[in-house]
């Protein structure tokens, strides 16, 4: 197995063609036989030149990745929430955003847009939803005014998928929500224990049915099913990548996606914490492969910026319910994750050490050993900043820590692709 963490390519060879490519890799020259190898390898970065400077586009890359005239806007129009999930680390005590911090978040995008080239909302909450007219109002705005001054706008949601009937879906293709990202616990029982609704009422029913009308619908939307994982639904994961496979295995809009609970979450009740996690996550990514004619895995490992944090970058931000400025979504009672807020006017009033913690103090810059590490192109330094912060090592996320477990998932990826695909087999796959 090949993998290249800066263009993304993944490639597969036969043990006898082992020793060939070793060799090619080590510079030793194979003959006319060896030179399709040796194409392959140069168009898919395997080969570089021995006088360029890996280290500088590194930083090219990361360079365009916190580019000023993109931003990232997170917005949560509200921080309650319709569930009573058992590991939710949120505290739902803000509600819906109020008219006064509308009119703050409006004029902060009325003083923003015509500075950039590209604006991605992102809906977050609690679950956004549940406050389904203020999306409207804010998306509807922050759209005319992209129009008006020739800014590319998209958005994307994490939902529940509880609230989410045909005149949402309709609403959310209109303004250009392409990305969802829906999370199922497994099977009907196991996601049932764990996500309940607010009143303790059962939750897989409908947000399945709402799965199957965004199956329906012809738009073009890309749907991440989410799995957290854990000691007690592992066998219920499992299960559940059969029948999401035969489900929506032959749609691409749709993948699975396996996560283990976050530490830094509320107590879990009874569920227990999986002992072998990430090479138990990988098993479940080829397991989801290995059940489908189809790859409906977002495996995106390898390639520039893929394990990059949104928290990492200077050009995102999370817009509260209360007008509060954050880099993180998922440690709100942290002082250091509140950077700032929103004026009257419009002004994003930012504490600038703060910031540079997420940012510059946050990324291989800063650590000599991130500078020489192979897995720098995809990670930057910064797969969590937040873990940086608070424990003082570096996040260096799964797939470097278990390579042998990664790639075994990689190999899985490759063969579905070649299943489905006709094109030639040292082509090399770019991730999705």
């Amino acid at each position: 197995m090949l993998a290249n963490s800066f263009t993304g390519a993944v490639a597969a060879f036969d043990s006898d063609e082992t020793s060939l490519v070793k060799s090619l890799l080590r510079g030793i020259p194979g003959g006319d036989a060896a030179q399709p190898l040796a194409l392959a390898l140069i168009e898919q970065g395997f080969l570089v030149p021995s006088d360029r400077d890996e280290l500088a586009a590194v930083e090219a890359l990361r360079t365009a990745l916190n580019n000023p005239r993109t931003l990232d806007l997170i917005v949560m129009p509200t921080e309650d929430c319709n569930f009573r999930c058992v590991y939710c680390y949120e505290t739902f005590a803000k509600k819906a955003m109020s008219p006064a911090v509308r009119k703050r978040l409006k004029a902060f995008l009325r003083s923003t847009i015509p500075n950039l080239d590209h604006l991605r909302l992102a809906w977050f909450g609690g679950e956004p939803l549940l406050a389904f007219p203020i999306m409207v109002e804010i998306a509807e705005y922050a759209r005319s005014l992209c129009d008006a001054f020739a800014v590319h706008f998209e958005s994307s949601i994490t939902t529940n998928a509880y609230l989410l009937d045909a005149e949402k879906i309709d609403f959310l293709q209109a303004t250009h929500c392409r990305n969802y990202q829906i999370t199922l616990d497994g099977m009907q029982e196991t996601h049932d224990r764990t996500r309940p609704l607010r009143e303790g009422g059962k939750t897989f029913e409908v947000i399945w049915s709402n799965l199957l009308r965004l199956k329906t619908s012809e738009y073009a939307h890309n749907v991440l099913v989410r799995v957290n994982v854990h000691q007690d639904n592992y066998d219920s994961a499992r299960e559940f990548v059969d029948l999401f496979t035969e489900t929506f295995g032959q749609d691409r809009r749709f993948t699975i996606d396996f996560h283990t609970l976050w530490e830094g979450g509320s107590p879990w009740g009874d569920l227990r914490q999986l002992t072998d996690r990430e090479p138990a996550l990988q098993r479940l990514s080829a397991a989801a492969l290995g059940a489908s004619t189809r790859d409906c895995i977002g495996f995106n490992a390898f390639g520039p910026g893929t394990r990059y944090c949104y928290s990492g970058r200077a050009n995102a931000v999370v817009v509260g319910a209360d007008a509060a400025l954050y880099k993180c979504t998922l440690s709100f009672g942290d002082v250091r994750n509140q950077i700032g807020e929103l004026t009257d006017s419009g002004e994003a009033l930012v504490d600038e050490k703060k910031l540079a913690l997420w940012t510059s103090q946050s990324d291989y810059r800063s650590d000599s050993v991130c500078s020489e590490c192979f897995y720098v192109p995809s990670c930057l330094g910064a797969s969590c900043p937040f873990t940086r912060i608070v424990e003082g090592r570096r996040p260096c996320p799964p797939e470097k820590l278990y390579p042998a477990a990664t790639l075994s998932t990689a190999h899985a990826v490759c063969k579905a692709v070649l299943r489905s695909s006709t094109s030639e087999r040292h082509e090399g796959i770019q991730q999705r």
